[in-house]
């Protein structure tokens, strides 16, 4: 896996917008394919600002690290404004690429980032971006202003309560709280009757009629008490990995103090009709690393001689760079560049002694293991295990249609696991293999 994509957008309401994720994802691919990349990694921040760093942009954060890591040779993206919002972001990626040897393909832009023209071009469009972004939020806080000066009443875009929009039905809500008892099973309730929520065609949950009850029915329903541990205060192996097979939705991890165990649910069982809820992760974990182990060992491999060769190398690099800013300032016509840079490649063939060296990198231990003396080695972070995992796997799909038991479960769901790229799976995988 070489080449990887990246799709931004920060707030998607209509997929038939000019620049939808959809549209961005169709331009990616058909720049790929131009350039023989049939299989792109596709990676993506929907509803997420692009001046939002590293940290905050989990698809961003897999891209950089991808190249830095060697494992991206070539990324895409529709435009710089997908990519970051900010000349610090913009800049940094453009130095990162070219530190590591990464192409950036751009589908609007056509920017040659080795030249010195290419570079100033970025520049000047990474400030073109960071203005527009600053200028679209100064209009956006102007009209809520000049909103709230006219309606002293307003809470903002979105925040009308329920009832106010056609066809929302408050006494619905009631009614089926008062019959189920409690914030889930009204919100059950809900959905079988049809009852239309704030946003067509969405579920109740029952967070959702909690909110409404305690607005319009304070008295009846006891005070909010926080419960579960707070986000982010957990790291967890199979993170955005788990799939629930009825419902296709993305399991959520949860910390089970009772049983010492950390499990999967599908949160859309609490409203519609699932055989099974969940699953824990000690149940499924042995299947999903024997999974993985099938993977290929990717070699990477570099380029390396005696420390003189190293420093005639780079001399020969930065000569071949200054040989193209010249081309393209006009100094050489196109016969004097090419004339200079075969001589280039001439001077880097009698370099002899370079010798080519293979690294391997050693994939992290997914879960506790037994050594032949029977000590036991704990698995690695769970952050470093499902940061690996996600590299390989686009999802694992979980059959849910057998009946969870309560307590630690001993029956092993079946997995059906999609690949990012199926050429890493190894069907068999002997002893030779496994050194």
């Amino acid at each position: 896996m070489t080449a990887y994509g990246y799709i931004r957008k920060s707030v998607v309401h209509d997929a038939t917008r000019m620049i939808s994720p959809d549209m961005q994802e169709a331009e990616i691919r058909r720049l790929a394919e131009f350039d023989h990349h049939d299989d792109v990694v596709i990676l993506s921040d929907l509803d997420i600002s692009g001046t939002k760093d590293r940290t905050q942009r989990p698809g961003w954060d897999e891209v950089l690290t991808a190249i830095e890591s060697g494992e991206c040779k070539d990324l895409y993206a529709y435009s710089m404004s997908r990519l970051a919002r900010s000349v610090d972001q913009l800049s940094a990626v453009r130095k990162l690429c070219t530190k590591h040897g990464v192409e950036l393909h751009l589908v609007k832009e056509k920017v040659d980032t080795s030249s010195a023209s290419g570079r100033l071009y970025w520049n000047l469009q990474s400030s073109f971006e960071e203005f527009w972004a600053d200028v679209t939020s100064e209009r956006v806080k102007d009209a809520f202003a000049t909103k709230r000066a006219k309606d002293p009443g307003w809470r903002g875009p979105g925040n009308r309560p329920y009832g106010e929009g056609e066809g929302e039905d408050v006494t619905a809500v009631v009614d089926a709280f008062r019959e189920a008892g409690s914030f889930d099973g009204a919100a059950r309730l809900l959905n079988e009757r049809g009852v239309p929520s704030r946003y067509n065609g969405s579920l109740w949950f029952g967070s959702v009629v909690a909110t409404i009850m305690r607005r319009v029915a304070g008295d009846e329903v006891l005070p909010a008490v926080r419960r579960g541990a707070p986000a982010g205060s957990h790291s967890f192996r199979l993170s955005q990995l788990l799939a629930c097979g009825t419902c296709g939705t993305f399991l959520t991890p949860s910390k089970d103090a009772r049983w010492e165990a950390t499990r999967y649910y599908c949160h859309r069982a609490r409203v519609v009709p699932h055989v099974r809820g969940w699953v824990t992760e000690r149940v499924v974990l042995p299947g999903v690393a024997a999974e993985v182990g099938r993977a290929a060992l990717m070699m990477k491999r570099m380029q390396k001689g005696s420390r003189d060769d190293e420093a005639q190398l780079a001399a020969l690099a930065a000569k071949r760079i200054r040989i193209g800013e010249n081309y393209d300032d006009g100094v050489y016509d196109k016969a004097k560049r090419d004339t200079r840079l075969a001589a280039v490649v001439e001077a880097e063939s009698k370099l002899s002694t370079r010798r080519m060296v293979r690294r391997i990198t050693i994939p992290p231990l997914i879960m506790d293991a037994t050594d032949e003396d029977g000590v036991v080695v704990k698995g690695d972070e769970p952050a470093e295990v499902n940061a690996y995992l996600r590299r390989l796997l686009v999802r694992v799909v979980v059959d849910m249609s057998e009946p969870g038991k309560k307590g630690p479960s001993k029956s092993v769901p079946a997995m059906k696991f999609e690949w990012r790229d199926p050429t890493l799976r190894l069907e068999d995988v002997g002893d030779e293999d496994a050194s």
